[in-house]
């Protein structure tokens, strides 16, 4: 029988996935869908990607997003949930990194 997440277990949904599909906003509102590795620890999902990348430009501008799980060239593989993100300060990279 499979195992029934917790109602509290937002992140079930992608419980498996190598990849997510993360979606940030433009300021006009147009959505920008973007295929990335991640990994989750503790409630929270990291990923990697340059600081002067468009999405980490994106996240510093409006913080809502969409995450699905994914193939690695974007298909999704299930429902989109949404969150909110933020680019993390450097003191905060070792999580990162570690999760990883």
């Amino acid at each position: 029988m499979p195992e029934t997440p917790a109602p509290h277990d937002h992140f079930a949904p992608i419980r498996g996935a190598e990849f997510i599909i993360l979606t940030t906003y433009r300021r006009t509102g147009v959505a920008v869908p973007t295929t990335v590795w991640f990994a989750e620890v503790g409630g929270m999902l990291y990923l990697t990607t340059g600081a002067q990348a468009g999405k980490a430009k994106r996240l510093r501008a409006n913080p809502a997003v969409r995450v699905a799980p994914s193939d690695q060239v974007g298909n999704a593989q299930g429902p989109a949930l949404a969150g909110c993100a933020r680019v993390l300060a450097p003191h905060e990279d070792a999580a990162a990194i570690a999760a990883l």
